[in-house]
């Protein structure tokens, strides 16, 4: 039966070319290098965004606790 199906009126099966094959291949290893690209590009802004928040929230705390390495040598009891 499966002989019959893959001979349809005595031609043999024959499945798409080798260049039609080669041209797919390098379509879906196209599409993944963009789809990882645009990962990439996407985790780089959040890690960017990230690191300005971290920033300001360090630029806070340093102006609102301060910084200095002799801040608490004179800082008075009561503001600390």
């Amino acid at each position: 039966m499966l002989t019959q199906v893959l001979r349809l009126g005595g031609v043999p099966f024959r499945a798409r070319s080798a260049e039609r094959d080669r041209q797919t291949d390098l379509a879906n290893v196209a599409l993944i290098g963009r789809a990882i690209d645009e990962a990439l590009k996407v985790s780089l802004a959040e890690r960017n965004g990230l690191g300005r928040r971290v920033a300001d929230a360090l630029s806070r705390a340093a102006i609102t606790v301060g910084n200095d390495v002799d801040e608490y040598v004179t800082r008075e009891t009561e503001d600390t």
